[in-house]
């Protein structure tokens, strides 16, 4: 059922001035202004920021409610283990198995370039003997390459 003309005019001048903000509220420019000045203070507070970066770290690895013995699968299929210390972990902590295993085999750590292959495809069998290094990934493209013909 539309609404007439009226009843839009109405509606409009009612709401004159109001901008649409968080979970559908509207505010004031004034009130924003407001709310803003309010989360700068808490920003500037010392204690704030202390207790916010130790909610954080508490929810870090082992202290998280979803832990599961460091490991989780990623969206590519490969094994991914909670490793905070290793020169290379992503920005959570963690390292490809499959790199693990090989350094293990190697006794060093891989360089950022080199690349670990799976030989059977299964990208979560990371068993040492199913694994080979390459140099870098335009080698490991010529191994798929000289592969398929």
């Amino acid at each position: 059922m539309p609404f007439s003309e009226e009843h839009r005019k109405k509606i409009s001048e009612d709401h004159k001035g109001l901008v649409l903000g968080m979970y559908g509220k509207r505010h004031s420019e004034e009130s924003k202004q407001k709310m803003s000045q309010s989360l700068k203070k808490c920003w500037q507070n010392p204690e704030f920021r202390k207790k916010l970066s130790l909610a954080k770290l508490g929810k870090k690895g082992n202290m998280s409610n979803r832990w599961k013995d460091g490991k989780y699968y990623h969206s590519g299929g490969y094994i991914l283990v909670y490793k905070p210390v290793h020169p290379l972990h992503n920005n959570d902590g963690y390292v490809f198995e499959q790199r693990l295993v090989m350094e293990k085999k190697l006794g060093r750590y891989l360089r950022p370039e080199e690349v670990v292959h799976h030989i059977n495809g299964k990208k979560d069998d990371n068993h040492s003997e199913n694994l080979m290094l390459f140099a870098n990934n335009t080698k490991h493209l010529e191994y798929h390459r000289t592969k398929e013909n």
